[in-house]
């Protein structure tokens, strides 16, 4: 268990010069998201020579009393006991603190983590979702993460204000130079990973239409630096080990055309259609230079933060083909030295999505040859698919051979919104994981692309972090279900088993409705609609009051009807097709029923904030200065409407309203219009519906959805739908 200890003990004594007071900011996390106990928990912080992360909880007379070797371990203490004694929950969707007025009494109770590390985020999330976060949200995910028991955010936030100054202290940029070079801030995560190059505008108008566009506002790269210096001191307070970015290699063009005899390399076009980016290669001298300036300016900005840095030189782009793999250890080993430089316990995080995605490095040979530059115990990979394909098992003579993070993407992409995951996989790959790769598994974590949805599956993934074995799956959602809407009723945990079939056995739920899809005359030919829901549905709608009044329990419901729901229109867009097809006089008749659907479903989804689209556009606006603010709104937009175009257009799609009544409604009606007319060729309307998007994005419109009863808007929408099938059946009402 070398590599485990030595890395506890290391934590120890980064906590001890992090963290003044460990009961404090502890006690600060409950104050914030629990002050109902406030004056009836008691911490202290005690030290484990040994260098293990655990809690101890007792309550006696109504008090609880929590030790803990981190704030972070005192405050999953609090939350394991608030769980299991009380049946609360704390999720990004809402809290149940249904809380007795005396806490129930528990003896002894001392819990161990089974992985020093507790991993979250993915450098995607970065654009995905917390792109326009304020600190009101960034403190909330913050304290979640804290009484969830993680120790280890990627903190990716805020490095154009330290790039900026880099490349215009030390190499004489100007900010004209660098106009062309930051992404706007919805796709910042790709320009950092050498993805794409320059201007949303010129990276997403890929059509021809556009090589213009505004550059990165300066109100917003010093909106995100302060937002980074207030995550990092929180995070640090709380004694967590942030993970920040190193330099990756990638460079202003701007910078070669004043250094013409630098060694660089030009990778492919990503995505076969983005602008591509500029690499230096990791042999030039400069490499380390950069680097080197990098840290430096990094730490007097934000502080001496930390010893973990993220550094992705070949994220879905390919080295240049003449470099070889000895090539491939020389620039592992200078990028490894180039750390060490101004950081001699520098650790180099790499996320090991390319040895599992791209073809190249699914060469044993050539991934064995570039992680042989850094030493075992220097570099750890986030295994950031292992739910779905564990990259050190591909890969046992190299990637098994770090420290290994066993982390879950679950099939979420671009924070995609359906219900889905496979808890089945999540309950006992991360625990087998452990015991395949003994003391080089260091941590268990979340890399999905997207968060704020499928809390069930992070709540069972964070659950695993402090268990020694894997849990009974059966008994655990009972349990769950029980803790997210506050009853033992039976028909709570009917739902739940009835949810984990239709969504949580298997990631193949998170499918395109067929609303979504890039109009045409076949998504009504394919009739797949899973009854099972509407069922679901009824059951959901027969519980007692008390559970009904419940915001995590309307939060399920809106979920399964809008799956329901927009799978049915499935039907309703066939309808309209044969209609226009025999030139029949229901056309009119079968479009207004397209229409009152996505309407009513535009208001149930507007009833949770989280699936409003005003909620992420008012965000983007706050973050910037006023004239920075249509900039910010069109940018976010984009992100949700043609990214990745045009092979990929609507990748991260979402069910929110604003978009179902503004976007996707007026998009099939424009299908709709030209489908009726002569001539219709998909392929010119494809284009010109990808030009539509477009400029849908750059309008400030939101869809004025009206305001409703969640429950009451589920029966209207039922009754709309079974009109829709002619199932013509009774609510039960």
């Amino acid at each position: 268990m070398l590599y485990r200890f030595l890395f506890c003990i290391s934590f120890i004594f980064y906590c001890l010069q992090s963290l003044a007071n460990p009961e404090d900011a502890a006690r600060g996390v409950i104050e914030r998201r629990i002050p109902s106990i406030k004056d009836r928990v008691t911490f202290i912080y005690v030290q484990d020579g040994e260098g293990r992360d655990y809690y101890e909880t007792t309550v006696s007379d109504g008090h609880l009393v929590v030790k803990g070797t981190s704030a972070v371990s005192m405050c999953r203490g609090v939350y394991d006991y608030l769980k299991e004694k009380c049946g609360c929950l704390i999720t990004w969707e809402g809290s149940q603190l249904n809380i007795p007025s005396v806490l129930p009494a528990q003896g002894l109770r001392r819990v161990e983590a089974n992985v020093p590390f507790r991993q979250h985020f993915n450098v995607v999330t970065f654009s995905y979702s917390t792109a326009f976060w304020d600190w009101k949200r960034w403190e909330f995910e913050i304290d979640w993460m804290a009484l969830h028991g993680i120790n280890m955010p990627l903190a990716m936030t805020g490095q154009e204000k330290i790039w900026q100054k880099v490349w215009k202290k030390y190499y004489g940029l100007t900010d004209e130079d660098l106009n062309d070079y930051f992404t706007g801030p919805a796709f910042l995560a790709w320009y950092r990973m050498g993805d794409i190059y320059g201007n949303s505008d010129e990276v997403l108008n890929m059509l021809g239409m556009s090589v213009t566009g505004q550059s990165l506002p300066q109100s917003f790269i010093d909106y995100d630096a302060k937002m980074q210096k207030r995550i990092l001191k929180r995070e640090l307070e709380l004694g967590m080990k942030p993970v920040i970015p190193g330099f990756s290699g990638f460079i202003p063009r701007a910078l070669k055309k004043k250094n013409p005899s630098l060694r660089t390399w030009e990778p492919t076009r990503w995505n076969s259609a983005c602008r591509s980016s500029l690499a230096l290669h990791g042999l030039d001298p400069m490499f380390q230079d950069i680097t080197n300036h990098f840290m430096e300016e990094y730490k007097a900005f934000y502080g001496d933060v930390t010893h973990y840095y993220l550094i992705d030189l070949f994220n879905e782009i390919d080295p240049p083909t003449e470099i070889s793999r000895e090539d491939l250890t020389h620039i592992s080993q200078s990028v490894y030295q180039s750390l060490c430089n101004k950081d001699p316990k520098a650790m180099w995080v790499i996320q090991g999505w390319c040895f599992f995605y791209q073809s190249y490095w699914r060469d044993i040979e050539n991934t064995k040859a570039f992680l042989k530059g850094v030493p075992d115990n220097r570099m750890i990979v986030i295994d950031l698919n292992a739910d779905a394909s564990e990259v050190f098992r591909m890969h046992p003579n190299s990637v098994s051979q770090k420290m290994v993070i066993w982390s879950l993407l679950n099939d979420n992409w671009g924070q995609r919104t359906p219900l889905h995951g496979d808890l089945n996989k999540i309950a006992y790959k991360p625990h087998k994981a452990l015991n395949d790769l003994g003391e080089h598994l260091v941590g268990m974590g979340n890399s999905s692309e997207g968060i704020e949805n499928n809390s069930v599956c992070f709540e069972l993934l964070y659950d695993n972090a402090w268990r020694k074995t894997s849990v009974n799956l059966n008994q655990w959602l009972k349990r769950y279900a029980e803790q997210r809407y506050g009853s033992s009723h039976k028909l709570v945990g009917d739902i739940w088993n009835d949810i984990y079939y239709l969504y949580y056995r298997s990631n193949s739920n998170d499918r395109i409705l067929p609303y979504q899809c890039i109009p045409n005359k076949n998504i009504g030919k394919q009739d797949s609609i899973p009854l099972m829901e509407r069922k679901l549905i009824l059951k959901m709608l027969s519980v007692p009051s008390s559970i009904k009044s419940n915001a995590l329990f309307q939060r399920d419901l809106v979920d399964v009807v809008k799956n329901y729901v927009g799978n049915s229109l499935r039907i309703s867009i066939g309808k309209i097709v044969n209609a226009i097809e025999q030139k029949s006089d229901k056309v009119g008749e079968y479009r207004r029923e397209f229409d009152v659907i996505m309407q009513e479903l535009d208001a149930l989804l507007h009833t949770q904030e989280q699936h409003r689209l005003s909620t992420w556009i008012n965000r983007a606006r706050n973050c910037v200065k006023a004239k920075d603010r249509d900039y910010l709104e069109k940018n976010a937009r984009l992100q949700l409407t043609t990214w990745v175009a045009p092979h990929w257009q609507g990748y991260a799609r979402k069910e929110w309203s604003g978009l179902v009544g503004g976007f996707y409604r007026n998009r099939w009606n424009v299908f709709f219009d030209d489908f009726s007319k002569d001539n219709f060729d998909q392929k010119e309307f494809d284009r010109k519906i990808f030009i539509w998007a477009n400029n849908w994005s750059s309008n400030k419109d939101l869809y004025p959805s009206h305001d409703c009863n969640p429950i009451e808007q589920t029966e209207l929408l039922l009754d709309l739908v079974d009109k829709l099938y002619g199932y013509n059946l009774s609510l039960g009402k």
